[in-house]
Parts: C-alpha cells; sequence; structure tokens
C-alpha cells in the first residue's frame, strides 16, 4: 500500500510538471484537464488501493511506470516504447492418466490427472449403476497389466469402499494426488457415507457433529475413513461403542492433522 501510494503520488507531480512546463506549446484548459484526470486517479486509487489484488497493483504500477517514461522522454521527440505488463505462463497440466477396467461384470474408463478426480469420476459411475456391494475388481492404469481385486472374506461395500480400491491400484502407479489446501475427509460410520471438506480440523469437526446429529448416530462400533486420499483406514470398537457426536467425530477426524 505504502509504496503504491508513493509511486502515485510521484507519478501525479510528475504529470503536473509535464503539463505545467508545457503551456507555451499547449493550450492551457488541455493541460489543466489532463492534471485533474491525474489527480482525480491518483484520489481513486489511494481509496481502493486495500482493496486490489496483486494482479492489480500489478498492472497499476506498469502504468504508473510507463507514465515515468513519458515524462522522462518529454524533450525526446522519439520516446522510447512503455515497458511491456508482466507475463504470466500458463502452469503446465499434468498429463491425462487412464485408469480402465471392471468392477464385476460392469467396464469403466476413467480419464484423469490425479487421484481426487479418478475417485469423483468413480463415485458418480458407481452410484449411477446402482452398485452396492461387489467383490471383484479388475484395473489397469495407462494399458499396464490388470489387477485383480478380490474380497474373499466380504464385500466392498457403497462408492467410497469400492473406489478407494481403484484409487489404490492408481496410487501405487505413480498417480499423484493433487491438494488445494483444503483438507477432505470421507467414508462410512456404520452404513452412512458421508464427505466433508475444509480448512482445518474445527471446520471439519462441526460438519462432522453437523451430520452425526442429523443422521440419529449415538452409538456406533464401525467407522472407515479416507482423509486427503489417503488409503483407507477401518475403525472397530471390538470392547464398547463410540458414543455421541464429539467421540465418534474424534475418531473420524483422527488423521487430520
Amino acid at each position: 500500500m505504502n509504496y503504491l501510494f508513493k509511486t502515485l503520488v510521484t507519478s501525479s507531480v510528475l504529470v503536473t510538471s509535464l503539463f505545467v512546463s508545457a503551456a507555451d506549446r499547449n493550450p492551457r484548459d488541455v493541460s489543466e484537464t489532463v492534471i485533474r484526470n491525474a489527480q482525480r486517479t491518483l484520489e481513486l486509487i489511494t481509496r481502493e488501493a486495500d482493496y486490489m489484488t496483486r494482479r492489480q497493483i500489478d498492472l497499476v504500477n506498469v502504468k504508473l511506470n510507463e507514465i515515468r517514461d513519458i515524462v522522462r522522454n518529454s524533450g525526446n521527440p522519439y520516446p522510447g516504447e512503455p515497458n511491456p505488463p508482466p507475463y504470466y505462463p500458463p502452469r503446465p497440466q499434468p498429463q491425462l492418466i487412464n485408469v480402465r477396467g471392471s468392477i464385476e461384470t460392469t467396464d469403466f474408463s476413467f480419464d484423469t490427472r490425479d487421484l481426487q478426480g479418478l475417485f469423483q469420476q468413480c463415485s458418480t459411475f458407481v452410484t449411477s449403476r446402482g452398485m452396492t456391494q461387489v467383490d471383484d475388481i479388475k484395473v489397469t492404469v495407462n494399458f499396464s497389466p490388470i489387477q485383480t481385486l478380490r474380497n474373499s472374506q466380504s464385500f466392498w461395500k457403497g462408492a467410497t469402499e469400492i473406489c478407494m480400491q481403484i484409487v489404490e491400484v492408481a496410487r501405487r502407479s505413480g498417480l499423484r494426488s493433487s491438494y488445494d489446501g483444503r483438507d477432505v475427509v470421507f467414508g462410512t460410520i456404520e452404513t452412512s457415507e458421508f464427505s466433508f471438506s475444509g480448512q482445518g480440523k474445527a471446520d471439519l469437526f462441526r460438519q462432522c457433529e453437523q451430520f452425526v446429529n442429523s443422521r440419529g448416530l449415538t452409538r456406533v462400533d464401525d467407522i472407515k475413513t479416507v482423509t486427503n486420499l489417503n488409503p483407507i483406514r477401518e475403525l472397530n470398537n471390538s470392547e464398547s461403542f463410540w458414543t455421541g457426536a464429539v467421540e465418534i467425530c474424534s475418531q473420524v477426524l483422527r488423521d487430520v492433522r
């Protein structure tokens, strides 16, 4: 803010000096009009500077540098070119990865850049096909050898458990996990699926408490949870129950730092 303000004041004085010294060469009313415009611009930016984004401040500084170049070359009939605006090259996007295979007898194919995108596509697919429990999954990542997953003890139930099996194969194959600063936690409490996303543990805890209370989950002993796309964690209370929202959510969010 201070730097921008000083730059604006300096530029305003320079513009004023330019047109006052040039009064004998230009009509006075034209010079005064430009000076008034410069002063109004100074007042506007001084008032709004605290609300401007870094990108806007950079662009304003570029324009002020152009004004200074004009002033410095006021006696030169061939002023130099103004400085170009800063260039921000686009960030390269990761290459799309193909993850394909079958869930039971239903084929799937997902193109994704990260594990989050894979999980979202898979969850939508499983839900739309009405898959509630499966014990046979085949997966290949970018046409690598097919990996066969079989649950010989029970079934993978619901979109979270089913899709996390596919996500794990992709993770071991090197697919990256994108992270934008938010914590993402999803899974199941007994048979109720949940998904929370927020900034920090306090935000997630509020969401979890609201979810637990709205579902009437007062006593539970089985929780499956995934934090920031890390491997699924299965929690079982073999001796008793976790009771109330505080105990339950403490287990659900135990991996959030």
